[in-house]
């Protein structure tokens, strides 16, 4: 059986022809036919591959994204982290060059690349032992780095297990 490669290069003037059965393409099926076409045929260039603003407008839908270029679109998460509550040892993350932890349940952490603003998202969640509850409060965020406390439900600032952090904004 043929695969879409073979498929794909019988494609002429919006008629397919694969194991004597022939379709014809019209309108905006054949249009997306010629857009794959194109980019199986040949290298990405500057006229198909999306820049940097490209991804912030994030209004294209024929462009091919690269991997040095998604973070730039708006849905793509900045800056993410995991950790332990204990020592604010960084047990994974992404566009995070360190956490400190301050005190019982506080931290500071440094984003990599900062922020265009001090207006950008950010979500984060904790476990702990049973029977506590808690969430994490946003004490200053900069566009350098945010400072967060772990508040349990007295409440009262406390050492999480661990705690998780993602950010989300222009850089």
């Amino acid at each position: 059986m043929a695969g879409i490669t073979d498929i794909l290069s019988t494609i002429q003037n919006g008629v397919v022809a694969f194991n004597n059965l022939t379709i014809q393409m019209k309108g905006s099926f054949l249009n997306i036919f010629s857009q794959i076409t194109s980019l199986q045929n040949g290298p990405l260039t500057s006229g198909n591959v999306a820049t940097q603003a490209d991804e912030e407008t994030a209004t294209s839908v024929n462009l091919a994204v690269t991997p040095g270029r998604q973070q730039f679109h708006p849905s793509a998460a900045k800056a993410w982290a995991i950790w332990t509550g204990s020592t604010g040892a960084i047990l994974a993350s992404y566009g995070i060059t360190s956490i400190t932890r301050t005190g019982a349940g506080a931290y500071t952490i440094v984003f990599s690349t900062a922020f265009s603003s001090a207006n950008y998202a950010i979500a984060g969640m904790l476990t702990f032992t049973a029977g506590t509850s808690g969430f994490l409060e946003i004490n200053t965020q900069s566009t350098t780095q945010v400072t967060l406390f772990a508040v349990n439900t007295t409440p009262a600032v406390f050492d999480p297990t661990s705690a998780y952090l993602v950010c989300y904004g222009d850089q």
